[in-house]
């Protein structure tokens, strides 16, 4: 708006004096910077400051006088330029935004640690179990071993082998035989039950270290299969994290550059534009006070602390521990090492 109301200005006062807008006057030529460039750029408002300089001198110098057109013109030019430096400072916030999002870009990069930490205890816990599972079934085989003894469970039971009874025996003789035949009877059947009760200790023992077998292989199977989920999810999250890191480091640098040439520019712009502010001022106070004000102007010294980027140094990479995992179900290493219930280990 402030530069369509120089484009009017100017046109008025072309008419006045009877010149085309783009009249060779320094004001004329600083309307006509403006009206081409109302957001303003390094080279354009470098422009306007040298013909501001321009203007000054002579009007210091008596050579050209000011109208109350001028100072309308003066005026539309300090909002244009304030306007400049509140684009200025919106784009640093917006450049210092994205600088700062590049850094939570890579700190982002982070694995799911809850997710891992809830892995690793799933398969604690599986190993745990299936470690004590295979325990117990150490000790049933034991005690399978110890029931089911084979050929030395009936070491004890001694059988003589009987005679046919004699024929021409006395009825002592008879007698004798008879006693030994009932004693081997008793001894026969009380063998049978010994026998009985063996048998049956034995299957049951043999029973209870199957099942115990065939849980411990199901709880085997849960613990590998928990622990080859944390292994993907622990190998592929440190993979990942280091291809994630290795990607916003590098668009990390490259928005680093790109903001340290327009936060070197908008530096520049804003003390170009400080200064015009400063020259139009120049216009504003009586003649005696001009020559002053102009050599302020020329010497100003405009900070721009403000518009500082702060630039951030890559965080540091946590540190990614595979070695829980590297040894892993069916790995020869896995193999080798020593398990409850594996052969050699009881």
């Amino acid at each position: 708006m402030a530069s369509q109301l120089v484009l009017l200005l100017l046109t008025q006062l072309s008419l006045a004096s009877g010149a085309s807008v783009a009249a060779s006057t320094s004001l004329e030529r600083l309307g006509a910077l403006l009206v081409a460039s109302p957001t303003g750029n390094g080279s354009r408002l470098t422009g306007m400051a040298t013909e501001l300089q321009q203007l000054a001198t002579k009007i210091i110098n008596g050579k050209e006088s000011l109208t109350e057109l001028h100072k309308d013109i003066f005026n539309s030019l300090r909002e244009d330029m304030q306007g400049i430096q509140s684009t200025i400072a919106a784009d640093h916030h917006e450049d210092q935004g994205e600088v700062d999002r590049a850094l939570q870009a890579i700190k982002g990069c982070a694995p799911n640690q809850t997710e891992l930490d809830h892995a690793a205890k799933r398969t604690s816990d599986a190993e745990s179990a299936h470690e004590e599972c295979r325990w117990q079934e150490i000790k049933l085989a034991s005690a399978r071993k110890g029931t089911c003894r084979g050929p030395s469970m009936f070491q004890d039971m001694e059988v003589s082998c009987m005679k046919a009874p004699p024929e021409d025996g006395s009825p002592e003789d008879l007698q004798g035989y008879l006693d030994v035949l009932r004693e081997q009877i008793e001894k026969a059947v009380k063998w049978n039950a010994t026998i009985s009760s063996l048998s049956a200790a034995c299957e049951n023992a043999k029973q209870q270290h199957d099942e115990k077998i065939a849980e411990c292989n199901v709880s085997q199977a849960h613990f590998e299969m928990n622990f080859c989920a944390y292994r993907q999810a622990l190998v592929f999250g440190c993979a990942a994290y280091d291809a994630c890191r290795t990607e916003y480091i590098a668009k990390q640098h490259e928005i680093h550059e790109a903001v340290r040439v327009t936060e070197a520019g908008r530096k520049a712009e804003f003390k170009t534009a400080s200064q015009i502010i400063c020259l139009v001022h120049v216009f504003e106070v009586s003649p005696k006070e001009q020559p002053a004000e102009y050599q302020a102007c020329t010497g100003l010294s405009v900070d721009t602390s403000d518009l500082n980027i702060v630039y951030h140094d890559v965080p540091p990479a946590d540190h990614c521990d595979t070695t829980p995992v590297e040894q892993y179900p069916c790995l020869g290493e896995w193999l080798r090492a020593p398990h409850p219930g594996k052969e050699g280990d009881e």
